[in-house]
């Protein structure tokens, strides 16, 4: 079987590789232009989407608690992981990201992936499962590039929304076809439920509570390893992966220093 690191390296690749970091086609053709701002205020959904990306990119502090959850469906068996991972964050300030995963699919997240900055100009990473060194980066770019399959996609999730200047894409507000399909109550909050295309094509649906909060994410996506180049076993069987992610996040607020403090494994 591939370790829990191939199998997050494959999704990440035939959602985020596909399309992620591909910049909008231009065209000469002045009858091309994107829809005009009025038509899509007018789109319910985009509008929600705008004003939940303004909420954060807005915030003057974050941090939040979460879980991932990834069942991996092969051949009719079913593996699931829990990943927890946290976030804190000051505007021009302080920033910490630390995920928990295991090698092997479906044990206990034994390992831990960390990011960290005291002040958002230079940063450092740290990944127990590589030789538990410590790496300096001079962006955060850079930074989160490391993590960003191994926690599949989370990295993507929130951190681009609160760092609007950051060349990485966002796969929540950056739904495409995005659409409302109803209400549901997700940790006492009722949340506005918004379904589209995330990254790379893939089936996307977000939970966006009263106060404009992402409160989970779920995506649903078949990883053909015959199609993923450098893919470890590209011979291997199509096989579905369900991935939710759940938030508890809180917006301005004053963080404590033991939220940036990077707790050893």
């Amino acid at each position: 079987m591939l370790s829990r690191c191939s199998l997050l390296v494959l999704v990440s690749t035939s959602c985020i590789a596909s399309g992620a970091f591909a910049q909008p086609a231009k065209s000469n053709d002045p009858g091309s232009a994107s829809t005009p701002p009025k038509a899509a205020e007018q789109d319910p959904a985009a509008a929600l989407l705008k004003n939940v990306a303004e909420h954060y990119a807005s915030a003057k502090t974050y941090s939040d608690k979460g879980e991932i959850t990834s069942t991996l469906d092969v051949n009719g068996r079913a593996i699931t992981s829990h990943m927890p991972f946290s976030t804190a964050f000051e505007r021009n300030g302080r920033f910490f990201w630390e995920f928990r995963s295991s090698p092997v699919p479906g044990q206990a997240p034994t390992e831990q992936y960390k990011v960290w900055s005291h002040d958002q100009k230079t940063f450092k990473s740290h990944w127990t499962l590589d030789n538990a060194k410590t790496d300096s980066f001079d962006s955060m770019h850079m930074a989160l590039a490391g993590p960003t399959g191994i926690s599949s996609g989370q990295v993507l999730t929130i951190i681009p929304l609160l760092c609007r200047d950051l060349p990485l894409p966002a796969r929540t507000t950056d739904l495409k076809n995005a659409k409302l399909i109803g209400k549901e109550r997700i940790d006492n909050q009722d949340c506005t439920k918004v379904m589209g295309k995330g990254l790379g094509n893939c089936d996307e649906t977000l939970w966006i509570d009263a106060s404009l909060a992402i409160r989970r994410i779920k995506e649903d996506v078949t990883v053909d390893p015959s199609k993923i180049q450098g893919a470890p076993n590209p011979h291997a069987k199509p096989f579905q992966v369900l991935t939710v992610i759940d938030f508890k996040p809180i917006f301005d607020e004053k963080l404590p220093d033991s939220a940036f403090e990077p707790p050893e494994k």
